[in-house]
């Protein structure tokens, strides 16, 4: 099985439970940073290897199926990425992706409204999604991009969200805003003021109650790749 976009390797280690002791599972990242960090994470587990690669320029395989999480809303073209790594499976081969559909202004709804540092760094998410051309409906769009990839969906898709409570969400909301600093960076932002280290304490802090925020929906799709007449 091949992961991609591995990143930190938490759905490798998933597929790797799947396919048991008989499988394999391969995770591929463009992230140097981020390979190293699972292969050292997940080094006690024997059936499972990290590489550095392009999802438009992955291992050949074959693989009997190709899964990803949250991985082609980064892509320009969901179609494109899709059909070249099913290229790397076997006919008849499973493809899997859970993608995610936030609202266009990329916001996660919550209650209650945000406090001052939770809506500012809600908005250089923003800025920074915008910046890079994120598809905050790539969700939404996974069925007609796995035609569009000669890959027929199977129904039924499954949706669901992701609540996030009280200092949770905190630890959330930080996570997403330093996975992308160096869109933010890039484009010159204005960060004055903010805390990295402490990041998740003082959005904890600013909560009068326990904030829920919900991240979704997660719009999961499978194909299974064509075979052959």
């Amino acid at each position: 099985m091949l992961d991609a976009g591995c990143g930190a390797g938490h759905v490798t280690a998933l597929a790797a439970e799947l396919v048991g002791e008989s499988g394999f599972v391969l995770g591929i990242d463009r992230d140097e940073a981020q390979v190293a960090g699972a292969r050292a994470r997940w080094s006690e587990l024997p059936n499972v290897s990290f590489h550095v690669a392009e999802l438009a320029d992955p291992p050949p395989g074959p693989f009997d199926a190709v899964v990803g999480r949250l991985v082609l809303m980064y892509q320009r073209d969901m179609a494109a990425c899709l059909a070249t790594l099913a290229r790397s499976i076997q006919p008849g081969g499973t493809v899997a992706f859970l993608e995610t559909s936030l609202a266009r202004d990329a916001t996660p709804p919550g209650w209650p409204d945000p406090g001052p540092l939770a809506a500012r760094i809600s908005e250089l998410i923003q800025v920074a999604f915008r910046s890079t051309g994120t598809l905050v409906l790539a969700g939404l769009r996974l069925p007609s991009a796995m035609r569009a990839a000669g890959l027929p969906p199977q129904l039924p898709y499954e949706s669901g969200s992701i609540l996030y409570e009280g200092r949770e969400a905190a630890v959330m909301q930080a996570a997403i805003f330093r996975s992308m600093l160096p869109a933010l960076d890039a484009g010159g932002a204005d960060l004055s003021g903010i805390d990295l280290e402490s990041l998740e304490d003082d959005l904890a802090a600013e909560q009068t109650v326990p904030r829920v925020v919900a991240v979704g929906p997660l719009i999961g799709v499978c194909a299974r790749k064509p075979i052959a007449p």
